[in-house]
């Protein structure tokens, strides 16, 4: 058992990339604190389960939506729920982009769903009809947006263009006391990590040496998650937290 506990009874949330990883686990957390929540994802076969969790699902690509498509997606749920406490954006693609095989289409598809994605979902949730005042949003980064290694250029680019991105949103959504934070996790064991070539079990190895407290899972993250949308933290806004195990201190 934890050693903290949260209470979100009567809260509304989103959370966006909520069929696996991270946002699964910042999910499941959240429905055991008694919160009303909105799983998005594109993964019908999970979102059915989340649904047996108690979650409203929706089937929805973020790459491709528009502020006006995020607003349809938000508007039945704030209608029986109320209007929303905070939103949880996790969607992201992770891929290698070295400057030689430099591919543009999937390099496209990651910016739209890491960067061009998370801005449009706060576009649409932070208008007044969509969230109460008060409401905080926790985006993804990474410190792949810090360190910019090899192969990563574009996955780096768009973390770090969300994590300078919210840094300047904060001061549009603080006229209602909305908050933005962003977090920045390493080596996070998820699904989207192992489908990555950085999963190979020598790479792994390597990689978990680099770590001062080992490699990550996504329960090490979503704690952080809780905190930054509970009212504990409503004096905390625009900046990014690392939870990476220490490995920028053991570089």
């Amino acid at each position: 058992m934890s050693d903290i506990t949260f209470d979100f009874t009567g809260k509304a949330f989103a959370v966006v990339g909520a069929t696996s990883g991270i946002g699964a686990q910042v999910l499941k957390e959240l429905l055991e604190a008694h919160a009303h929540v909105l799983a998005v994802g594109r993964n019908e076969e999970r979102l059915a389960k989340l649904e047996r969790m108690g979650a409203v699902a929706r089937a929805f690509d973020v790459s491709q939506a528009t502020t006006e498509e995020w607003k349809d997606l938000l508007d039945p749920f704030v209608a029986t729920q109320g209007r929303l406490d905070g939103v949880v954006y996790t969607a992201g693609i992770a891929l290698q982009t070295p400057l030689q095989y430099f591919d543009t289409a999937a390099a496209k598809r990651a910016m739209d769903t890491n960067f061009w994605g998370a801005l449009t979902c706060l576009q649409a949730a932070s208008k007044k009809r969509q969230s109460k005042d008060g409401a905080s949003y926790v985006l993804f980064s990474s410190v792949a947006g810090r360190t910019g290694a090899r192969g990563d250029a574009v996955y780096a680019a768009s973390k770090a263009a969300l994590r300078i991105a919210s840094a300047s949103f904060a001061q549009d959504i603080a006229r209602r006391r909305q908050r933005i934070n962003t977090i920045s996790p390493a080596w996070i064991e998820t699904p989207m990590v192992e489908r990555s070539p950085i999963s190979d079990p020598a790479k792994k190895a390597h990689a978990a040496e680099q770590y001062l407290l080992g490699l990550g899972t996504p329960r090490d993250v979503a704690g952080m998650v809780l905190f930054l949308l509970s009212d504990r933290a409503q004096w905390i806004t625009g900046t990014d937290i690392l939870v990476d195990g220490g490995f920028l201190h053991s570089r």
